[in-house]
């Protein structure tokens, strides 16, 4: 644990210091292997990266030390991923300088397997030196999260009669040159992915999953160009804070920062609603890293708002005021219906027709019947 602290401050300080450091390697005291012949190189039995001190490829490291796995030449002296380069350079002001990385998992797939040698969320992060000096150096590393170590890293040192600083050409490709078809067809050179230049001087490869063996070893390859004039950082912002209308009350707002070329570490962001008297009547906080966050504005009363976005790092806060839009919440609109009036229909019962015609009618009907019966009693009686 103690030896561990102590080479990732040496790490630390090769970052925040390289004017004052020299071409090396780190850890300096892992574990290397060699090779017992050309063609026999049996490795270890577990994942490492770059720790052959006699590798046999003829791209490997100066000597076949593989652990200066760093190195830069002049880009205008060859194009070949092999030729010329060295740990250390002079460089001149505008000067386009060409870097590669040597990767090679140490670990061998005939002894363990090649699932078992196969190392896991490999990067490759390179940092160039962005302060002016007559004497300067860049850093890379490589990490895998099943690696021993998880984590090495190798120097390039430049000597220059002027002060110089070296920025990322990121209008030329990061190229990885490596065997085709799994390690066993021929060396092809493309375009890398997964690649994220932070600013002008710090780069993140992303290469997934790197399996064991020599004939899976590779090269990234990159080129950078030399100033003498300081280069401006550049502030930390939120750079915009765009709306989306979904209705009347209710929009979405997206703030966006600069976290990515300004090189900050991007903690949360903070939404903040007023209304036309300047009293806050929402305040909402997104705790992410992300380069953006959303808000959901949804106000029912009537009026003007004011939406501010404040974005925190650990660069500082940025303005309230650079990030901010005002938005109007309308009256709901009422429409009133005609009043309609109308008539009762009364039905019509037809009741009976009581005149003269029609009570005499009834009467003589009245009077028939009654003799009728009046006659049947008497024939009964007899």
């Amino acid at each position: 644990m103690h030896r561990a602290f102590i080479l990732s401050l040496a790490s630390l300080m090769l970052v925040l210091f390289p004017t004052v450091a020299s071409a090396s390697f780190a850890p300096a005291d892992r574990q290397t292997f060699q090779c017992i012949s050309n063609e026999d190189c049996p490795g270890p039995t577990f994942v490492t990266f770059n720790s052959f001190t006699d590798a046999p490829n003829p791209d490997a490291p100066n000597n076949g030390d593989e652990r200066g796995f760093f190195e830069a030449k002049d880009a205008a002296l060859s194009t070949s991923p092999q030729d010329g380069f060295s740990d250390t350079l002079a460089v001149r002001d505008g000067e386009l300088v060409m870097f590669r990385v040597y990767v090679h998992n140490d670990a061998n797939p005939n002894l363990m397997g090649v699932d078992a040698a196969t190392a896991h969320n490999v990067s490759v992060m390179v940092q160039l030196p962005a302060n002016n000096s007559v004497d300067n150096s860049a850093i890379a590393y490589i990490s895998s999260t099943n690696s021993r170590p998880l984590q090495i890293s190798d120097t390039v040192s430049f000597s220059s009669t002027s002060p110089v600083n070296l920025t990322f050409d990121q209008n030329s490709p990061v190229n990885i040159t490596k065997r085709t078809n799994n390690g066993t067809g021929d060396f092809a050179t493309n375009m890398a992915g997964g690649v994220a230049f932070t600013d002008n001087n710090n780069v993140k490869i992303n290469l997934g999953d790197w399996p064991g063996g020599f004939n899976n070893h590779g090269l990234i390859t990159f080129t950078a160009v030399v100033h003498t004039n300081t280069i401006q950082p550049v502030a930390f912002a939120c750079s915009s804070l765009l709306r989306s209308t979904i209705d009347n009350n209710r929009s979405t707002f997206t703030a966006n920062a600069n976290g990515t070329v300004s090189g900050a570490n991007i903690t949360s962001y903070n939404f903040t609603v007023k209304d036309s008297s300047g009293r806050v009547v929402d305040n909402s906080t997104v705790n992410t890293n992300a380069q953006s966050a959303i808000y959901n504005f949804n106000q029912s009363t009537p009026g003007t708002y004011t939406v501010s976005s404040v974005v925190n790092s650990d660069k500082g806060s940025t303005s309230s005021s650079v990030c901010s839009q005002q938005i109007t919440v309308l009256a709901p609109t009422s429409t009133l219906s005609a009043a309609t009036t109308s008539t009762p229909v009364t039905a019509t019962t037809n009741l009976p027709n009581t005149g003269a015609g029609d009570i005499l009618g009834i009467f003589s009907g009245a009077s028939i019947l009654g003799g009728a019966g009046h006659y049947a009693v008497r024939r009964l009686r007899r």
